[in-house]
């Protein structure tokens, strides 16, 4: 099979950024032919026949289209209002700065992300979890040692009511001496599975930060590809070094089926925010809300 970046190169005479062309090779057969019409590994985000075929038909159909520009992904419709018509909306990695672009049927664009790389982690974090793990992961963290363990308490009696169905639940504390202390589950009505895959991985998050993992080199190599392994990326990481300060906590959470209300009633107690999520955008959104309404509330 020809290399792709020389079938691009031949097709559309440009480079194919390299963090672009490694994703494809990598996780390209789980890309629908067609995103438009067909589901995807990651919803919208097409192959390289699609890719390619996109792009040629903006460089034909759109005065001025930059001839460096390649169509990665079909990324919806937008309403335009004065016509009232909805227009198919596009991103679009302009290979001459690297910058992802949404871009609609005719033409206007949109800078979203500096890279590809940036644009696609969250989609790509979550479609691994979504692949490992049957039930919703989330990783919550708080400004104080107490808030997680309160608010797994909560969800334990939630649990009891029939209100919440967890397969597992996990407290990680960082105390004011920087020492993290794991409080794993402690009720007959969780099963405990993910303590078993989760407390190595959750100690390499605590203590192997981008930081020490510079001078650790191998070690921290190989911690990084377990992460990846989980589908949990160097955001979370990045994101979990910042937030557990010492006098900090963080909850994290396997859950098979929830109450809605009833759940997010409970989390609105205490201030914190999503570390990470197998929840979609939207109902990524919510659940900070939630989060963040606890944080209004208090004095």
């Amino acid at each position: 099979m020809k290399d792709l970046r020389e079938s691009v190169k031949e097709s559309l005479g440009i480079r194919l950024p390299e963090d672009y062309a490694a994703f494809i090779d990598r996780y390209g057969q789980k890309l629908a032919e067609d995103p438009v019409a067909e589901p995807s590994w990651i919803e919208g985000l097409g192959n390289l026949n699609f890719m390619v075929g996109t792009t040629l038909a903006f460089r034909e159909r759109v005065s001025g289209f930059p001839q460096k520009g390649v169509i990665i992904a079909y990324a919806g419709t937008k309403l335009i209002e004065k016509i009232n018509e909805e227009i198919d909306v596009y991103a679009m990695m302009d290979t001459h700065d690297s910058g992802v672009y949404l871009i609609d049927s005719i033409g206007q664009k949109e800078k979203i992300a500096d890279n590809f790389s940036s644009w696609i982690s969250r989609s790509l974090s979550q479609a691994r979890l979504k692949e490992k793990y049957k039930s919703t992961l989330v990783v919550i963290g708080f400004e104080d040692e107490s808030k997680a363990e309160a608010v797994r308490a909560g969800l334990f009696k939630l649990q009891e009511g029939k209100l919440i169905d967890m397969e597992d639940v996990v407290v990680a504390v960082r105390k004011q001496d920087g020492k993290v202390k794991l409080s794993q589950t402690h009720s007959k009505t969780v099963s405990g599975a993910l303590t078993g895959s989760f407390t190595g991985l959750l100690l390499g998050a605590l203590f192997l930060t981008p930081l020490l993992g510079a001078a650790l080199g191998a070690a921290a190599g190989a911690a990084s590809r377990a992460w990846t392994d989980t589908g949990l990326d160097d955001r979370f990481t990045r994101d979990l070094a910042v937030t557990l300060t010492p006098g900090s906590s963080a909850l994290f959470m396997l859950v098979r089926r929830a109450e809605e209300l009833r759940v997010l009633e409970e989390l609105s107690r205490f201030p914190g925010k999503v570390l990470v999520t197998s929840l979609s955008k939207e109902n990524e959104a919510v659940l900070q809300a939630a989060l963040d309404s606890a944080g209004e509330k208090t004095p």
